[in-house]
Formats: structure tokens, sequence, C-alpha cells
């Protein structure tokens, strides 16, 4: 019986997928497809970024691609890992001997171009998938291949084309007139490259993750000092308190007509320059817009997946599943322990529960997040208990195929102490 298997995706999630599922030699076919002319995804760095085409968009399932085709990275110049190099490697397969703790983006784009090396036979580059369907027990891919394009079916389909394509923008009073009575006023961190294109600017930030965070220390170094930065919690990410960065409350509201920005405490912010959204991404589906309607809708309104069992299989089809959502996690070995069960499942190796009990997990799942982004948001130390379950889960089907990261032992105590080394790294390069 033959078994095509589809990747939509050759980043890092998508290159994990495609291992794993080599690995189980129980597959016919396995072609991944890639838009870009290369490996790496988000990794790749695009070092011009021109700016999002609407403000107030809440189309989901918006691309962004610009007019030369060249699709847009969130990776800015100076970016480094949070996470140790040593933590961050897939099982059997670390970083080269002298890397960085936490090294350079480009480190870690080579890091996966050398992880491919065995790999790229299976890929198809520049190949687009832009329409997807179901025809009986086929997954029909329309994939756009230059200036054609061609049907393709296969049995299974493996989504890892990521989730940092849509900047997520808060639907804040005013904001809209604001960013239209100011032209590229207003931007999101996934446009952003690097601290000297702000020089002499009075710059306000808003948000608290890893970019909000990074961002705001090296605007510190060219832009007018206090750099603000527009928070609603103390962030869980690694930071040093900066004299050079004023944190202020979150945003009330935008006033065009007093070209200016009030804050929930009342305060009055004029003379701003640039207002950066470092608020995330949405999740978005352009290939699967048949599947983004009706009741079992994967998306409803970009806020999550819907309908997954353990982040990974489509509970009314489990055909369809997908590899690396979660966020906040050590993606790369989650993202392959997540490929190695999906693997499993699909060649008969590990079975699912029945779709009952699927459905029941997701809802003890949602009341415990919520059914917004924090749905796929797990943090130290749940990202180490799901990264443990998926090895688990894997080691049922018994010997044999790609094996995931176990999360106990070193791995466990290396991401327990990760935020405070990178701590120590920030303040070594303070003092030096």
């Amino acid at each position: 019986m033959q078994k095509r298997v589809a990747v939509i995706g050759a980043g890092a999630s998508g290159l994990a997928a495609i291992k794993a599922l080599r690995s189980e030699d129980a597959f016919s076919t396995i072609k991944a497809f890639e838009r870009k002319k290369s490996v790496g995804g988000v990794w790749v760095y695009n070092s011009n970024a021109s700016p999002w085409r609407s403000m107030s968009s809440r189309d989901f399932n918006l691309e962004d691609k610009p007019v030369d085709c060249e699709y847009i990275s969130p990776m800015y110049e100076t970016l480094y890992t949070n996470l140790p190099s040593k933590l961050m490697a897939f099982n059997g397969f670390p970083f080269p001997e002298g890397t960085d703790m936490f090294p350079h983006r480009s480190v870690v784009l080579k890091y996966l171009q050398d992880y491919a090396f065995d790999l790229l036979e299976l890929i198809s580059f520049e190949s687009e998938v832009i329409d997807t369907w179901k025809e009986g027990s086929e997954w029909v891919l329309r994939v756009k291949y230059s200036e054609r394009e061609i049907e393709e079916r296969f049995d299974f389909l493996c989504v890892a084309s990521g989730h940092y394509e849509v900047p997520a923008i808060p639907v804040t009073e005013g904001l809209t007139d604001f960013a239209n009575r100011f032209p590229g006023r207003v931007m999101h961190a996934k446009y952003y490259r690097r601290p000297e294109e702000f020089k002499n600017q009075k710059i306000l930030v808003i948000g608290n993750g890893a970019s909000g965070l990074d961002i705001t220390i090296q605007l510190a170094d060219t832009a007018l000092l206090p750099i603000l930065r527009s928070i609603r919690s103390t962030s869980q990410l690694p930071w040093l308190p900066n004299p050079q960065i004023l944190e202020v409350p979150p945003i009330s509201h935008f006033c065009a007509d007093e070209n200016a920005i009030y804050l929930k405490d009342g305060q009055k912010l004029t003379e701003i320059d640039k207002v950066i959204f470092a608020t995330g991404y949405y999740y978005s589906l352009p290939f699967m817009n048949r599947f983004c309607h009706g009741e079992n809708a994967l998306i409803s309104d970009g806020e999550r997946i819907r309908g997954l069992y353990e982040q990974i299989f489509w509970i009314q089809d489990p055909s369809l599943a997908f590899v690396g959502l979660p966020w906040q996690i050590v993606p790369f070995p989650i993202a392959e322990g997540e490929g190695c069960v999906m693997a499993r499942v699909w060649s008969g190796r590990l079975w699912l529960p029945t779709k009952e009990k699927m459905l029941i997990a997701e809802s003890e799942r949602i009341a415990e997040t919520g059914e917004d982004r924090k749905f796929h948001c797990f943090g130290y130390p749940k990202d180490c208990e799901y990264g443990q379950f998926l090895y688990d889960w894997c080691m049922q089907a018994g010997k044999g195929g790609q094996v995931p990261s176990e999360w106990n032992g070193e791995r466990r105590e290396l991401r327990a102490c990760s935020k405070e080394l990178k701590i120590e790294q920030l303040a070594r390069e303070n003092k030096g």
C-alpha cells in the first residue's frame, strides 16, 4: 500500500518532520514544498523589509508577500538567540564545537542548512502551495511552480509553515486614523532590521516579549533617550533593568488630531516619531482557506489552530497534522518530537485515541489556557513536560525511526537555568 506524504515548509519544523518521516521507511513518497529558494524558514534573513500594508487588518490569512516576491522574515540584523545552542540542537546533531552559547542568527541558519544536507532531494524549492482540498481519501495540493500550476495528490499532509507570517496588532481606539494621518509612523517589529534606521528618533515600543525586549535594548544606542516601552506585565524572559529604557503603562487610545498617544494612567505622549508593535503574530493558513470556515474551521480568528489533538493532529481527519505550532518553547527539539510522533502514527506504529477522547483532550487544554494564542503557549517548565511526553509517546512504538530528545536530566537542567545564563551574558556585554 502506497503512503504519500506532503510537507509544507522547509524551515526547522519542516526539516524535523521530513527527517522523521524518512526514518520510518514506510512511505512511498515524501515531498516537501518550500516557497523560498533555500531551507531555513524564518532564519533566512531579508536585509530590506517593506511595511505592512494595513495597520487595521484582521485578515489572519493575509499573505505578507511584497512585489518582488521575496517573502519577509522577522529576523533582524543583530539577532542572537535567547536559548543556549546546546539546548536548541536536534537530537544527535549538535551545533559545531566552539559555537557561542547564544549564537547569531547566521550561525543558526548555517546549522539548519547542515542538518538538511541529506534531505534536499526530498524538497521542492520555489514551489508554493496555493490551495488544498480533500477528494475522497486524498489530499490535493495546487502548487505554483514559477509560471505554472500543478495539482499533486497525497495520502497525508503535514503543515510546517510556521506562525510568523501575519503581524498581530491589537485593535486600539484611534490607531487606524493615526496610522493613516501619519504614514510610516506605526510599524510592526517584523519589519525592524537595524537600530541605525531610527537614529535621533523618539520611539515607543509596545510589547514585552523577546523581540520587544531586544529591540528596545538595541535602539538605546541610536534613538533619543529614554526609549519608551509600553507593557501590561513583567516579562518572564531574560532582561536586565536599563536606565535608558522607561517602562510605561498600556495604551488607552491614539488621537490623530492631537498627534498624541494616551496611556491608561492618563499620561499623554507627544512627538513620538515611531511606534513599534512587538505584539506577536496571527496563525494563518492561506493555502487552506477551504478549511477555515464552518463548524470545524481550523482557524476562526487567527488566535490558534482549532480542533487539534496534542498540538499535532486534526481531530476531524488525522491524516492532516501540524508541526511547530507551540511557542515559548525550545523550538527545534520540540518540533522534532512532534514530527517523530506524527511519523510513527502515520506509519502505523502508534495509534491515536478515539475521536471522543481527542475532543475531550482539546477541551481540557482550552479550560487550562483559554481560546486565544495561549492555547499554543507553554513556557518553562511546561515545554519540558510536553517534550518528555512526546519522547515517551514515541518510545511506545519500540525501536526504529528517528529518536527525539529526552527531557529529563541534563537537558531539563539546562532549560531551567537558560534565563539566568542569558542574563549573565547580557551583564557581561554591558560591562564590556
